[in-house]
């Protein structure tokens, strides 16, 4: 049973635009709707990440996006 769902951001979760793409909504939606946290694994920094990790609204998260 798959319990995490790390997705990179650039080439993966965001594509060449840099925009999210409704099919990759919609498996993150099914991911999580299947009991899976999901969260955002990238080299970028934590500010320039965090748009894009609450735009998605995912389901696990740092609890560092409480604190700024």
């Amino acid at each position: 049973m798959i319990k995490l769902l790390a997705l990179d951001l650039d080439g993966t979760t965001l594509n060449k635009s840099g925009e999210i793409e409704d099919s990759t909504r919609e498996g993150i939606e099914r991911a999580e709707a299947a009991g899976v946290l999901v969260t955002i694994a990238t080299g970028r920094r934590f500010r320039d990440a965090r748009p894009l990790g609450l735009g998605l609204g995912l389901n696990a998260r740092s609890s560092r996006t409480t604190e700024l």
